[in-house]
């Protein structure tokens, strides 16, 4: 019963997302990317005109990414519980839909943080 459970919520993807989005969060707030960087971290157009706005957007969306990923990982559980034999189709695409919110939000709400925080130039107001 119980590995059947964990199962179901390893099959949702916005329980491993979720997951794999905490970590993502705790590794950038505790290692943060360095400026210039193509690998690693928040790079749109937006946050890499300087480094002032690089590092900003870095920290807000490691923040978010924490919280999103908390929340993801509560999602999961709760579509287990609530579709564990049935409607998998169901649980399958809420849980793509959810990480897909979940990313579309994170962009769109760091994005909004920069265009508050910096000019057209990357420079604070």
């Amino acid at each position: 019963m119980i590995g059947t459970f964990l199962i179901h919520c390893l099959s949702s993807s916005a329980l491993p997302g979720g997951i794999i989005f905490f970590l993502c969060g705790k590794l950038m707030q505790r290692y943060p990317p360095h400026w210039p960087n193509y690998w690693y971290g928040y790079r749109t157009p937006a946050s890499l005109r300087t480094k002032e706005s690089f590092d900003a957007a870095n920290t807000f969306s490691a923040t978010l990414m924490i919280t999103y990923g908390i929340a993801l990982v509560i999602f999961g559980f709760a579509f287990a519980v609530v579709f564990q034999e049935q409607y998998w189709w169901l649980f399958l695409g809420a849980g793509m839909l959810a990480m897909l919110v979940a990313v579309a939000a994170l962009i769109a709400k760091t994005e909004k943080y920069i265009a508050n925080h910096f000019d057209r130039n990357g420079r604070p107001l």
